[in-house]
């Protein structure tokens, strides 16, 4: 997709999440970030600098890597459809 095309597309997109709205938490992406920010926040040593800094580290590098990952995944998938294909 081409620079002009995403700008044609901006509006169509804001229109489909005004009628549309937000989808549920369950299957909202940002919301799976979140909670996987959580899990590592939880697991991440309380006590010392350094590790909270490497544990830190760690995750924002694992989280938005992940993520990614599965977005490439998914539109690889997606590519292959016979209906979504783009």
């Amino acid at each position: 997709m081409n620079g002009v095309a995403a700008v044609a597309l901006l509006p169509v997109a804001v229109l489909v999440d005004v009628a549309i709205g937000e989808p549920p938490g369950a299957i909202h992406p940002v919301v799976w970030m979140g909670r996987a920010v959580n899990l590592c926040e939880r697991l991440a040593p309380a006590r010392g600098k350094a590790g909270r800094f490497a544990a830190g580290i760690a995750m924002a590098v694992a989280v938005p890597t992940f993520s990614a990952a599965a977005v490439w995944f998914a539109e690889a998938r997606l590519r292959e459809h016979p209906v979504l294909a783009w």
